[in-house]
């Protein structure tokens, strides 16, 4: 047998079990939650943050996807130890769409040479366009999605993208 075809198959299982580390780390992340209103304040963006800028923007947000996939099919990763496609679809389905977008976007901004500042400011803008991509999925479930689902986790998210780009900076 071709030892080249083993070691690529090898390095292949490898970074698939890498992914599945990652979603799961997510989903732990996920399980630190605070009920503030429809939308509570989870760890699950601190998680993808942190994940897409360490494995970079594909394989970043491939994690994110199978994160999606293993809450989708009733694995108990969402916060609160929710599950199920339905929550995909439903209020707070927005959120979790932005997500692969938001690691994806972390994996590129760190892997570019931008200065510490600007590096943060990309970090914010990237968790803030998340926030409104959620809160616009959520205005067509209830009224004042912007106030509710936007406005009161403007700081925690730039508390965050503050947190994850340190770890980055140390990694």
């Amino acid at each position: 047998m071709n030892t080249q075809i083993i070691k690529h198959n090898t390095a292949a299982v490898a970074d698939f079990c890498f992914l599945l580390l990652a979603a799961g780390f997510i989903g732990i992340c996920s399980q630190i939650s605070v009920p503030i209103g429809p939308v509570p304040i989870t760890g699950q963006t601190f998680a993808v943050m942190l994940i897409g800028g360490l494995l970079g923007p594909k394989h970043g947000a491939f994690a994110v996807m199978i994160y999606l996939f293993e809450g989708a099919i009733g694995l108990p990763v969402f916060a609160g130890g929710s599950f199920g496609a339905h929550l995909l679809l439903g209020s707070t389905g927005g959120y979790f769409l932005s997500f692969p977008c938001l690691a994806a976007a972390i994996g590129y901004i760190s892997q570019t040479s931008w200065s510490h500042g600007l590096k943060i400011a990309a970090y914010t803008v990237g968790a803030w366009l998340g926030l409104a991509m959620g809160a616009l999925w959520l205005s067509y479930f209830i009224d004042h999605a912007f106030l509710l689902g936007f406005i009161p986790f403007l700081g925690i998210e730039f508390t965050k993208a503050l947190l994850v780009y340190a770890i980055h900076r140390k990694a």
